[in-house]
């Protein structure tokens, strides 16, 4: 698990970041939190694979997708700004070696015209 990237800053000057805790594996569960999300905020977290655009021309100037996402499940950070996803890994043989980016996106209206803010991302390899 890498870490890559960098993160935009909200509406409160916080900087959404990502960690992880134990890796993909096989039949096993990694913990994806949120920090610093700037208090109660919805915020998604994008897997899939890697990516690095900005979202300047979008309205949202210091954030970069760091992720193609496959999926975005949403999650609510609380008013500390920490949210928690568990990402459940299959038991598919055919998984293992596969590459795959997580970043969080906050959520936040008063930050930039998008309304979003991104954090930095994960980029990891599901192993055995």
């Amino acid at each position: 698990v890498r870490d890559r990237g960098a993160a935009g800053t909200t509406s409160t000057a916080s900087r959404p970041r990502i960690r992880h805790r134990l890796r993909p594996r096989l039949g096993e569960s990694m913990r994806v939190d949120l920090l610093g999300a700037g208090g109660p905020q919805l915020a998604f977290l994008a897997i899939g694979s890697a990516l690095d655009a900005d979202l300047a021309p979008f309205g949202a100037a210091g954030n970069r997708a760091y992720v193609d996402p496959w999926v975005a499940p949403n999650q609510f950070a609380d008013a500390s700004g920490f949210a928690r996803f568990v990402l459940q890994v299959p038991s598919l043989p055919a998984l293992v070696g596969a590459n795959l980016s997580l970043q969080w996106a906050v959520v936040d209206p008063s930050a930039n015209a998008l309304g979003v803010v991104t954090s930095n991302a994960l980029d990891c390899v599901v192993g055995h």
